[in-house]
């Protein structure tokens, strides 16, 4: 998105009282309107931004140089209102302007790439929200074309690598087909390869090889990958900093493999180190972010663990309070719940034998009742 000062907003408001609705104006005072947006979260900023994107597109009819652009605009806008609000109409918008975009950039346009890794990209999304599997298809053939038109060289390849990646992995976890995770970590590692340290974009491919190897590591229980999965998302880690966005991800990588390490290995100082790196992940992660209830519901079952192999109860009432907290942000259709609604059982029911405390186990069975009604796991 072009950076533009979001000061300019007032200047491009009286241009556009002065002369016919130009296009360009609207352009300009939509950008400047989005770039507040960012800095000030003002939803009236956002509308704003996506009317003048709406009237632009209306002044580029159909056979119009430009219109590709105007309908990359709006979907864009209109992509972020989705992650904001969770409006399905706003998606589905979204990918029909991409489509529509995508047909009026044929083979050699020098836009033709970016089309197709955006509408692969909402797909995605909607992939993700939905579980359609021809979304995800389609965003793979997308990704795989887009893939193609960024040559070795070309400055995007590595965004193209990832993604493209990312899709065939999800296409593992649904179907099981090794060969999209073999390929899968293929393309993970020529992203990293075009990507040197220190470069920005590069703690993006290495949080999903490490993703990616110790879903290997869990097919075929090669230690080697285990290894170089903590070892991708330490990296990563080293490459966010304290007040980086997403330095979250990157403890919550490090927490969940040294966690899946002591239970292969048992070694003590990974489980203590994995719970050390979920307090710090939750610490950094907002409230109502996505990854929060699965974070504290893998804390919960590490210190469950923990209360396990040392009998402290500390342990087991913060561990029920974790995994009370997660299944509390997990809604009715989220498809960790039923997971969440298991380990709670558990932890409760262990917390009854040991105590005795009749509440606790009323309450294990009302998990129990609730995963029954979900199906199996």
């Amino acid at each position: 998105m072009k950076k533009r000062d979001a000061k300019q907003a007032g200047p491009y408001r009286e241009a556009l009282e002065l002369i016919p609705a130009p296009h360009s104006t609207l352009n300009d005072l939509a950008f400047a309107l989005s770039i507040r947006f960012e800095e000030r979260e003002d939803f009236k900023d956002l509308e704003e931004c996506i009317r003048c994107h709406r009237e632009a597109l209306e002044l580029r009819p159909a056979l119009h140089p430009s219109r590709s652009e105007s309908l990359h605009d709006l979907a864009e806008v209109l992509s972020t209102r989705f992650e904001e609000k969770g409006d399905f109409k706003d998606l589905e918008e979204c990918i029909r302007c991409h489509r529509e975009a995508l047909e009026l950039r044929p083979l050699l346009h020098a836009k033709r790439a970016q089309s197709l890794y955006d509408l692969a990209e909402a797909l995605s999304t909607r992939f993700e929200e939905k579980g359609d599997f021809k979304d995800l298809e389609e965003c793979i053939r997308c990704h795989r074309e887009a893939l193609e038109l960024r040559p070795l060289l070309h400055a995007k390849r590595a965004q193209s690598l990832n993604a493209l990646a990312w899709a065939l992995s999800a296409r593992f976890a649904r179907k099981g087909g090794f060969n999209d995770l073999e390929e899968s970590i293929d393309y993970y590692g020529q992203a990293l390869q075009l990507s040197p340290a220190p470069h920005s974009f590069r703690p993006i491919p290495l949080t999903n090889l490490g993703r990616a190897l110790i879903k290997r590591f869990r097919k075929k229980g090669d230690f080697d990958d285990l290894n170089a999965s903590l070892q991708c998302h330490d990296e990563a880690l080293k490459l966010r900093p304290p007040l980086h966005p997403d330095r979250h991800m990157s403890f919550f990588g490090v927490a969940y493999v040294l966690q899946a390490l002591f239970m292969e290995t048992k070694d003590f100082e990974d489980l203590e180190e994995s719970i050390w790196c979920y307090r710090e992940a939750l610490e950094l992660i907002p409230e109502l972010h996505l990854n929060r209830p699965i974070s504290l519901n893998n804390l919960g079952f590490a210190l469950s663990t923990r209360f396990q192999q040392k009998g402290k109860f500390e342990d087991l009432d913060e561990s029920i309070q974790c995994l009370q907290e997660a299944l509390d942000l997990f809604p009715a259709s989220h498809p960790k719940r039923l997971r969440s609604l298991n380990n709670l059982a558990k932890v409760l029911s262990t917390r009854f034998q040991e105590k005795g405390d009749i509440e606790d186990q009323d309450e294990s069975i009302r998990c129990r009742r609730e995963a029954l009604e979900l199906g199996p796991i």
